[in-house]
């Protein structure tokens, strides 16, 4: 048995990795100068090792000068080089400045740059503009389509500085039978309280209606963009929690969908304004709330 109380001064000796690789890459250099001659190679090497480190120089330096630039002027730049080119899209451009959108300023009224949209979540901008229920839902999603739009161009424009903007409604739509656009036009045919029904169905994974329609206020928690289900509980997009603040109003306590006489919401009514819905938008009659959960 090992006497662990003494010190044993027996040193083992090391490799020297870098010795090692070193040798490993001259033997490299020497088996290709059958195909370039080594100095012509070693020389070669040392030009692209020179050139990459000053490519990363003036990036580094170009992305510190721009990261001052006010977020505005790069919206500008976009509008001109690519918004222009499309009437909608410069419309669409054009509301985004008019309902504040765009990052102009920041608390203390000084110019809100790129490098303070950089640390920015921008996904809180898109659920802002579908928060907006006096604009048309279309007109909601076109806006949210052209604030990415920008944010992919100016990912790109400043090769990754700021990262690249995926729509999260999208996201969590991937995998649904039910694609996202025709739900869309199927949100556009309901009123606001089907609509907010249908939202609940289709981003909140395999919910059945039943647990939509029992949902109590308690359920919804508005700060971490959760609601507690019976034995699960669900984030969704914040748009949704807007629409529910919109129906219940001040309301603490109680059910959420209520009918006439504020009776508790009947399914049988949901499914014939769904139906109703689906065939104004031209789905096949069979249509029901459970095609919004279905995955393919």
């Amino acid at each position: 048995m090992p006497d662990y109380g003494k010190i044993s001064w027996k040193s083992t000796k090391r490799t020297d990795a870098k010795a090692t690789t070193n040798n490993q890459v001259d033997a490299l250099v020497e088996f290709c100068k059958d195909k370039i001659p080594v100095k012509a190679l070693l020389k070669s090497c040392s030009l692209f090792i020179e050139e990459k480190t000053q490519l990363h120089d003036t990036h580094q330096n170009s992305i510190k000068k721009m990261s001052r630039t006010p977020f505005l002027a790069t919206f500008i730049v976009w509008t001109k080089e690519v918004a222009s080119l499309r009437t909608e899209l410069l419309d669409a451009a054009q509301m985004l400045i008019e309902h504040s959108y765009i990052g102009i300023t920041d608390s203390k009224k000084s110019a809100w740059t790129l490098e303070d949209a950089r640390g920015f979540n921008h996904r809180t901008v898109l659920d802002a503009i579908r928060s907006q229920n006096d604009f048309a839902l279309f007109t909601r999603e076109y806006l949210v389509t052209t604030y990415i739009s920008f944010m992919q161009w100016l990912s790109n424009e400043t090769h990754g500085y700021i990262e690249r903007l995926e729509d999260p409604d999208l996201v969590r739509a991937r995998g649904r039978a039910f694609e996202y656009l025709r739900f869309i036009k199927f949100l556009d045919a309901l009123k606001e309280k089907e609509q907010l029904v249908a939202k609940l169905l289709y981003f909140g994974g395999t919910r059945f209606l039943d647990e939509i329609l029992d949902l109590q206020v308690e359920n919804i928690d508005f700060e971490k963009k959760m609601i507690q289900y019976k034995n699960q509980l669900v984030s969704y997009p914040g748009h949704v929690f807007s629409d529910i603040n919109a129906l219940i109003g001040k309301k603490t306590r109680g059910q959420i969908f209520l009918g006439r006489q504020n009776a508790p919401l009947n399914p049988a009514t949901i499914f014939r304004n769904f139906k109703e819905a689906a065939l104004k938008i031209g789905l096949e009659q069979s249509f029901s709330p459970a095609i919004l959960i279905l995955n393919v």
